[in-house]
């Protein structure tokens, strides 16, 4: 009987969703930590287009990270296109409300690499990084075989913070696509001025949507991002909006906070042979 249980266990896969922010990252070091059950992988899905501050995290720290702690790191993609030259060929922007980008890019390639590197896998459970107080959106969550250690084990954002530091880690900054229609304002200027570059991809993107005039920016007192910048480029104050304006769709999709992490400008100065095995320490 013990012989056939641990076969079952074998055909039993976990692996953590990995998206390069905070959460995700707290999870990783809870793992090299023992305090939440070992996954097979840690998988992280490339769109293609994540801030450049998250790629640098995950080169020069998570994978490092990963390594030191015996913990296998693997990336997958849409090996056909990125989700810019998607957009960029069809002339459209993301959409808020059918999420397709996060259909194609994210759970579709988790799932052809999940069966692709374990056919026979009779259970593929997957850790998620919502946190204490984002119950919402893990009652929303379409995964297959979901679990939230941070919120089995009551940990907030702001905790997973602590976890991250605790390591001797830098917080990373908000994960997702440059170019993702969920961003706040504050967001969209803070691409402007730390990646010109990408926001004006952005706002060449909405320039050609076909699907004008769905837009960037769901706030009618500051317009398009070709708005936006020029208002920037002229020292002009932006209108104040509301609370109620500036939250109200991001709080019914579950991306109420504004995430902006400190220290990132750091990642690429950070001495990765400096880490030591978490559970050699913690002992």
């Amino acid at each position: 009987m013990k012989k056939e249980a641990e076969v079952l266990d074998m055909d039993n896969v976990r692996i953590l969703s990995f998206g390069g922010g905070v959460n995700s990252v707290a999870i990783l070091v809870l793992l090299a930590q023992g305090k939440i059950a070992p996954v097979d992988v840690v998988l992280f899905a490339d769109t293609g287009c994540e801030m450049p501050e998250t790629y640098t995290y995950i080169e020069k720290i998570v994978k490092p990270f990963c390594k030191t702690n015996n913990i296998k790191f693997a990336t997958t993609k849409n090996q056909e296109e990125t989700l810019l030259e998607h957009c960029q060929r069809l002339n459209l922007i993301p959409s808020r409300q059918q999420r397709w980008c996060t259909d194609k890019w994210k759970k579709r390639v988790i799932r052809k690499y999940l069966l692709t590197n374990y056919p026979d896998a009779t259970k593929i459970v997957q850790l998620i990084g919502y946190a204490h107080g984002e119950e919402r959106r893990a009652d929303n969550c379409k995964a297959e075989n979901p679990q939230y250690p941070l919120i089995e084990l009551k940990i907030t954002r702001r905790k997973c913070k602590n976890i991250i530091r605790s390591a001797g880690l830098p917080v990373p900054v908000k994960s997702g696509c440059f170019l993702c229609p969920q961003k706040q304002v504050k967001e969209w200027i803070r691409l402007y001025r730390e990646h010109p570059n990408l926001y004006s991809v952005c706002e060449q993107l909405e320039l050609s949507s076909r699907c004008n005039p769905t837009l960037y920016l769901n706030f009618p007192k500051v317009g398009t991002l070709g708005n936006l910048r020029r208002r920037l480029e002229a020292g002009k104050k932006l209108p104040k909006l509301p609370k109620s304006v500036q939250t109200a769709l991001f709080c019914s999709l579950g991306f109420c906070e504004v995430y902006l992490e400190e220290n990132h400008m750091e990642y690429a100065h950070f001495d990765s042979s400096k880490l030591l095995p978490l559970l050699e320490v913690s002992v």
